[in-house]
């Protein structure tokens, strides 16, 4: 998935340079200002996973943030500012402390500097709404915003943040850089990930996973609407979702 350059600051203001097929964004707005780019698939159900690259960071060495939000999302204002608090977005952001907080989605943060290089795991749980991080580079662990560490278990559902949002939203990667050049490259399937997805997630590009034979469970093709929450549902309860797939008339 690249990122939109529709969906790139405030319209009038080109907030990021796109490169690498759109995939890495780099803050060049001119100025340092708080600076917000969304992806190009979204969901609005489902358990998913992205890993993101610190590409560089200014020299300010902070405030870079990946999350998810809307296109009505404010796409110049700061993570914690009101325009971008729930229900608009959640995203998570370095700060001048060392840690990654995550205010918009439940508070909380946690204890870690970021460096240029690192990979940034990301899981979502649209469904139950919540978010976690883990620095693969510096082996953190999932992240527990409420406890201030890193005990989160995205499998079990348990530490992450509170999103927040409110349900029905279509839901998009979403990347923050306050100063220039700070960068992010995305990867939402279409290359191989650091890390295996946590058991119940699945790639957020799901038409990109090839790790869930869904063609031995059914004998149709998976149809395009409620393909992403069906792909999300397997991966959580194969034996019940096979089931449930065969209720429509299909024969094993």
């Amino acid at each position: 998935m690249p990122f939109n350059p529709a969906e790139n600051g405030n319209g009038s203001t080109i907030a990021f340079t796109l490169s690498n097929s759109n995939k890495t964004a780099t803050q060049s707005s001119g100025s340092d200002h708080s600076m917000i780019v969304l992806g190009t698939t979204s969901h609005t159900t489902g358990a998913y996973y992205l890993e993101m690259t610190v590409t560089a960071l200014g020299s300010l060495g902070y405030l870079w943030g990946l999350g998810i939000g809307p296109t009505s999302m404010n796409l110049t204002a700061i993570y914690s500012d009101t325009a971008n608090t729930p229900p608009n977005a959640c995203l998570m952001t370095a700060d001048t402390t060392g840690q990654i907080a995550c205010p918009a989605g439940g508070g909380g943060a946690v204890p870690v500097t970021i460096h240029a290089g690192d990979v940034i795991a990301m899981c979502v749980d649209i469904d139950n709404g919540r978010l976690w991080c883990n620095d693969l580079t510096q082996s953190t662990g999932w992240s527990n915003f409420t406890a201030g560490n890193f005990s989160g278990n995205p499998t079990a559902g348990t530490g992450g943040a509170l999103m927040g949002l409110t349900g029905g939203l279509v839901l998009y990667p979403a990347f923050y850089a306050y100063q220039q050049p700070t960068a992010g490259t995305i990867n939402t399937g279409t290359s191989a990930f650091t890390a295996s997805p946590p058991s119940g997630f699945v790639s957020w590009d799901v038409t990109n996973v090839t790790t869930l034979p869904v063609w031995l469970y059914f004998g149709q093709s998976l149809a395009l609407a409620g393909g992403a929450k069906l792909l999300s549902d397997l991966a959580r309860n194969p034996t019940r979702s096979r089931r449930r797939m065969f209720t429509a008339g299909d024969e094993e």
